[in-house]
């Protein structure tokens, strides 16, 4: 990724690399315009669909495959028949052993193993020991300026977009009162005196939540995800950009405010 106008030291650049790649993970979102169809897992498709499911258990809660319920069902409605299950034996279980295709016959009518559930992240903790509802006041806040930033022409007050979004997003929160009033003092403090650098906030957020090297990826990824359709239309910039052989680092300096 483009560093404009600083040197930055090796250990930040790689941890901008591992931001791009979480960015890269998110599907993309067209606008109305745009009649594509997009495949909501094209960031993963270079992974084996074990991982991909593993990974948005933990990231997002959501499943890959339909639950074992379903394909139950199916079969107690005769949906599914035993000529339907035998052509899939045949195609998907050539050379396993009579037993294996017992085992499978069985798995498919079983109990899910289990349900995924998401890793709770900073604010779902928060939210436990304080009582306050910190996700959705992020989400809000955050919606609020993003809804503005964005804007196409209907916003009576459209956000500046001078310095790109991370400064925009530090002009705003640094004069919003919301979150103090729910308790975080000094937050328009805290955000004024934060760097005006996007690439040196996120590392000195990194380092402050303790993020692990190992950790990095999957939080990165999660931060992202809790973004909603913010971050996948920011990805839709990114899209757009590269295929103009240009960069666009919006979705990662949404991955910073976030964080």
């Amino acid at each position: 990724m483009y560093m404009k106008h600083e040197t930055y030291p090796a250990a930040l650049l790689e941890l901008v690399t591992v931001a791009n790649n979480a960015a890269r993970a998110i599907p993309p979102l067209f606008p109305l315009t745009a009649s594509v169809a997009v495949n909501p897992y094209l960031g993963q498709s270079s992974e084996p669909i074990s991982h991909t499911a593993a990974r948005m258990a933990r990231v997002s809660g959501s499943r890959v495959v339909a639950p074992q319920s379903m394909w139950a069902d199916a079969l107690a409605d005769g949906d599914i028949n035993q000529d339907d299950l035998d052509a899939a034996m045949r195609i998907h279980c050539a050379g396993k052993t009579p037993a294996q295709q017992t085992e499978i016959r069985q798995f498919l009518a079983g109990e899910d193993s289990q349900t995924p559930e998401k890793l709770p992240g900073i604010a779902e903790l928060a939210a436990k020991v304080s009582g306050i509802d910190w996700p959705s006041i992020i989400d809000e806040r955050i919606g609020i300026w993003a809804a503005s930033y964005f804007d196409t022409g209907q916003a009576l007050w459209p956000a500046a977009r001078t310095g790109g979004p991370f400064i925009a997003w530090r002009e705003f929160a640094s004069r919003d009162l919301t979150p103090e009033i729910h308790g975080l003092r000094g937050f328009g403090a805290f955000v004024a005196a934060t760097p005006r650098s996007t690439w040196r906030m996120l590392g000195r957020a990194y380092e402050t939540i303790g993020i692990t090297p190992e950790a990095a990826p999957t939080v990165f990824h999660q931060v992202l995800m809790n973004l909603g359709g913010w971050s996948q239309y920011a990805r839709y910039l990114m899209w757009q950009a590269e295929l103009a052989g240009e960069n666009d680092t919006t979705t990662v300096e949404l991955l910073t405010i976030r964080l």
